[in-house]
């Protein structure tokens, strides 16, 4: 199974120019190839007019991908309005399991910057997850402040639930790391933030995407593109 993520549009945070928020989007869905089964956009896609804004997201996607979309719930997002324009949206606290290919791939909303014992019960075992937020503790000195609120048991639930990859956005910077729990943020649309940085500061205002390669319920290959 091929995937393309994208993650952190912010249609709308534009702040004046100094992000081009919509040019840096359709670039990299022009990019995406049309060989790939799903494309996962994983939140923070909307900061303001939510409705309008997440129909011009819709719009734009179903005019240039072939393939399935999975939309999930960013904490800058708006998910009453998420429901209501995009099918295939994870918003709530029931996830949304993908099966097939011998492959159990589980789509969770931690746009509240939680992960709830209630959703993690109902994460299969051995899932491949995605979601916003990162769901173990990364190294980003001005993102961390901004972390899940309950890492250490999130971390927990997530070895017990066998969890071995989680897919994630949110801190606008790529990383990956291998551990008990490997965890893959996938950069930004809008623009990288300097991890190094206490405070905030753009460290590139290139685009990104993340490739995944899924095969017998293993990442076998996983890439990062800046365009």
């Amino acid at each position: 199974m091929k995937i393309i993520q994208v993650s952190d549009i912010h249609i709308g945070g534009d702040y004046d120019g100094q992000f081009k928020v919509k040019k840096n989007f359709e670039e990299v869905i022009n990019k995406i190839p049309q060989s790939i089964d799903l494309l996962v956009i994983s939140g923070d896609i909307a900061d303001t007019d939510y409705e309008a804004n997440y129909n011009y997201v819709k719009n734009f996607l179903e005019n240039n991908i072939k393939c399935p979309i999975v939309y999930l719930c960013g904490n800058h997002d708006n998910g009453e309005a998420m429901s209501k324009v995009f099918d295939n949206c994870v918003v709530g606290k029931n996830p949304f399991v993908m099966s097939g290919s011998n492959s159990i791939i589980t789509f969770i909303d931690t746009s509240k910057g939680v992960l709830s014992k209630e959703t993690a019960r109902l994460i299969p075992n051995n899932s491949i997850i995605f979601t916003h937020y990162p769901l173990v503790s990364v190294p980003h000195k001005f993102m961390n402040k901004f972390s899940l609120k309950n890492l250490e048991e999130a971390r927990e639930l997530l070895i017990e639930k066998k969890v071995k990859d989680v897919f994630c956005g949110h801190f606008h910077y790529a990383y990956d790391e291998l551990s008990e729990v490997n965890i893959h943020i996938t950069p930004a649309t809008q623009c990288q933030i300097d991890a190094r940085e206490k405070e905030f500061k753009v460290g590139s205002y290139k685009p990104g995407y993340r490739f995944i390669e899924i095969e017998n319920e293993i990442v076998k290959n996983t890439t990062i593109h800046y365009l």
